[in-house]
């Protein structure tokens, strides 16, 4: 069932790459209020948290002006760089998420965590097609190393950019 499954997710990582660099990803473009977003997902993520005593906290504004973005991919960004902090941050670890205006014209997520981190030499093939980085920890939590990319382009498809920073054993933020 789990080798199912995990084929399951990389035939639906390839075809969603695969629709997002032939252009056929239409954007359901709305106004969204980021902050009730942040705060759907963190709750569908509270189970997993208690799984591993992490403890998750959102550092928000009170207000934030609304997105013109489309809601479900929206979601699936902010599942997916969620996902990886808790994935790839030990039992006990803490994972943020901030968020705030820049320039008043955009509106930075970051997503902070006190996990394993990523070489400096590493960090620019993360946002690669099919590339995890090496290491017994980053093979044991699986995965099909198209996450990462996948909201990468659907960020930039937004007019947005990504980016990572961090440091080999004290954690990632990714912005």
């Amino acid at each position: 069932q789990s080798n199912a499954n995990r084929l399951t997710e990389l035939v639906n990582d390839i075809l969603e790459i695969s629709r997002i660099e032939t252009g056929r990803i239409k954007l359901q473009l709305e106004s969204l209020d980021v902050i009730q977003l942040i705060n759907e997902v963190a709750v569908s993520f509270e189970g997993q948290m208690v799984k591993k005593t992490m403890d998750l906290s959102l550092n928000l504004p009170d207000h934030l002006p609304d997105v013109r973005a489309d809601k479900a991919r929206l979601i699936q960004i902010l599942v997916n760089l969620l996902g990886n902090a808790w994935q790839y941050t030990p039992e006990g670890g803490k994972i943020r998420v901030r968020a705030d205006t820049v320039d008043d014209k955009f509106v930075q997520v970051e997503v902070e965590d006190t996990g394993i981190g990523i070489h400096k030499k590493d960090i620019p093939t993360i946002f690669e097609q099919f590339r995890q980085i090496d290491g017994s920890l980053t093979r044991q939590a699986g995965g099909t190393g198209l996450g990462i990319p996948i909201s990468k382009s659907l960020v930039e498809l937004h007019g947005g950019r990504m980016w990572v920073n961090s440091t080999l054993g004290e954690g990632s933020t990714f912005s």
